[in-house]
């Protein structure tokens, strides 16, 4: 079959963005306001990526991994001018509320304000504490975040010997030097390391919470939370933003490789043979995908090869949707709580053990993320608020014996941990939706549908620049700084580094 031009004035792009997530959209817009020629291609039939919708309960479209923004970036909001576009946030955001096996329910955060009126904060001297002794870290990591070129780029990093001894020791132990109460330890420690097979008790799990307080330290209050709308008022608003300032986005446009002549980007063959022409493509796909699949192991060095298939990158959350005849009475919570994160953990000695079920393909206790999807300002019993989304953290990749039975043990295993501080939540639940992942992996892309296409470590964070090691090829999704997170931040590094690259070859 003969391949097909899309059409451009030209005949060809000056840039294609695969993947149309939320970075993807963002770094496509900023190519655009530049005056570079893109073109956004998407796989599926919706642009959004992890904080785009699926439909596991039939009538119903919810956020298909990340509900909260608590990350979004303030300077990407307003360089876009994202709000002209309809994007608005709950003016209050909420603390997530934490729920102890004791029964005990803590709010994890440095404002009382942002505690539900019931909630007691955990111990926010000692939590406040923890946030000043990170400060020069977080300060420090924060602009090596907003940089293209990454920890090369930045020079010296303040406290560097005092930032490697993080960076190799468990989150309980740094949590202890700043914080008394037992209790509040094991509720900062339940909200530390979302969506990575890290237990808070494991070496390497202070640097990954290093690195989310840093991504949450970038985003103002006001747009912290569940904006009006749920996360897709931020896609529609990116789709807005990218189109209005010339880009063109494309749906059910699968790449199925990076043509690469003469060692260098020329362009991208999608699905059925059809080609588009262009001298630069960023990836939002992981870059074990982007390198290993669509650009293929030919065109790379050996040792690369090696690196890429050895990192880790099998996701361990699963995502169930219950519809309910109404919203679930808690012991230890009411009404306002319930417009934010509810978190239901374990204690850090029993996600390490429930880690190392997963990691054996047994289904423990999962830690549970649950988030309700009515408006952050509305009625808790309005139809919306009645859709649950309930994030499983813990939970193997691949299940002993397989996930046609698996799901069934999972599903009985979420509603009995609800049940124990919602005792009426099994009799309200009309249907449920279950996306393991495995099923994660197949429908967005990314290898092993991890959140954060890779888990958190010192090695990865060195390397992770949008750069690569094929000219005219970049990463512009979460396996570049600042490693996950929906902050739009990996998307505006990509740009600027394309930007820059190009201002060069003038």
């Amino acid at each position: 079959m003969a391949a097909k031009l899309l059409p451009s004035p030209d005949g060809i792009y000056d840039v294609v963005i695969v993947g149309g997530g939320h970075n993807g959209l963002v770094c496509g817009a900023l190519l655009a306001q530049a005056r570079m020629r893109v073109l956004v291609l998407e796989a599926r039939d919706e642009f959004g990526g992890m904080i785009g919708e699926t439909s596991l309960v039939p009538g119903s479209r919810t956020p298909a991994m990340a509900p909260c923004l608590s990350a979004l970036s303030a300077d990407i909001v307003k360089a876009l001018r994202l709000h002209r576009f309809g994007l608005k946030f709950a003016a209050q955001p909420m603390a997530p509320t934490v729920l102890l096996g004791d029964g005990r329910a803590l709010a994890v955060t440095a404002d009382p304000r942002q505690a539900a009126p019931e909630v007691t904060v955990a111990d926010q001297p000692g939590y406040q504490r923890l946030l000043t002794r990170m400060k020069p870290h977080i300060t420090a990591l924060r602009t090596i975040f907003e940089s293209p070129g990454g920890v090369f780029s930045q020079g010296r990093i303040a406290q560097p010997v005092d930032l490697t001894r993080i960076g190799l020791m468990p989150l309980t132990e740094l949590i202890a030097e700043a914080v008394e109460s037992e209790a509040a330890r094991a509720a900062i420690a339940a909200d530390a390391c979302p969506g990575i097979a890290i237990a808070p008790t494991q070496p390497g799990s202070a640097l990954a919470w290093t690195l989310w307080q840093t991504m949450k330290s970038n985003a103002r209050e006001a747009l912290a939370g569940v904006p009006i709308g749920g996360p897709m008022a931020l896609v529609r608003a990116l789709e807005q933003a990218a189109q209005e300032r010339g880009a063109v986005l494309r749906r059910n446009a699968k790449v199925a490789r990076v043509v690469v002549e003469y060692d260098r980007v020329v362009g991208v063959e999608l699905e059925g043979g059809e080609r588009v022409i262009a001298r630069i493509v960023a990836s939002s796909l992981d870059r074990a995908t982007t390198l290993l699949s669509l650009v293929g192991p030919r065109h790379l060095d050996i040792g690369e090869v090696s690196d890429l298939r050895r990192a880790p990158t099998a996701g361990n959350v699963a995502r169930l949707t219950f519809a309910l005849s109404r919203t679930p009475r808690f012991k230890m919570v009411t009404d306002p709580a319930l417009k934010g994160r509810i978190l239901i953990a374990p204690s850090p000695a029993e996600r390490e053990a429930n880690l190392a079920a997963a990691a054996a393909g047994r289904i423990a206790t999962p830690m549970l993320e649950l988030i309700s999807h009515g408006d952050p300002g509305g009625d808790v019993d309005a139809p919306g608020a009645r859709m649950v989304t309930v994030l499983a953290h813990d939970v193997p990749f691949e299940a002993a014996g397989g996930w046609a039975k698996g799901k069934e043990e999972l599903i009985t295993r979420v509603t009995q941990t609800i049940a124990m501080h919602a005792p009426d939540f099994p009799s309200l639940i009309e249907s449920i939706g279950l996306a393991t992942p495995d099923e994660m992996a197949r429908d967005t892309g990314i290898a092993g549908g991890h959140w954060h296409h890779g888990e958190p470590d010192l090695t990865r964070l060195l390397a992770a620049t949008p750069g690569t090691s094929v000219p005219g090829l970049y990463i512009c999704g979460a396996d570049a700084l600042p490693l996950g997170g929906v902050s739009g931040l990996a998307g505006r590094n990509a740009a600027r580094m394309i930007l820059a690259v190009e201002k060069a070859r003038r």
